[in-house]
């Protein structure tokens, strides 16, 4: 299931977001996948990385929805979700039928991840 469909609402209707890891820019790519791998700061003041960003521009400013990434021992941990723009205060999202947190084998993430990098 893509991530953009755990936002859907009850009408199926869907964010109009897309991965970061969308626009194919090798610079921004690589530091994107630095921010998914917590080997860089986050992008955002709150800690927070988008994970879904504009898709047209990739802007966060356009909105996104992002989360606190952290590797704990041998799990990614994708938890504390906000909507965000960087110039108005996180909004948190509400999952009324999913988990809040989303758990990652570390070896497995590192790999998919790593696979967007050319």
């Amino acid at each position: 299931k893509s991530l953009a469909k755990h936002f859907c609402g009850r009408t199926g209707s869907s964010p109009d977001l897309v991965s970061p890891l969308a626009f194919g820019d090798k610079v921004y790519t690589h530091e994107i996948v630095e921010r998914f791998l917590s080997l860089k700061n986050p992008a955002l003041q709150s800690g927070r990385v988008p994970v879904l960003v504009c898709r047209k521009c990739g802007d966060v400013r356009c909105g996104s929805y992002a989360v606190k990434i952290e590797r704990i021992n041998d799990r990614y941990h994708w938890s504390d979700w906000a909507y965000e723009n960087g110039y108005e205060d996180p909004s948190a999202i509400e999952f009324p039928e999913m988990p809040r947190d989303f758990v990652f084998d570390a070896d497995q993430y590192e790999m998919e991840i790593r696979k967007v990098v050319p």
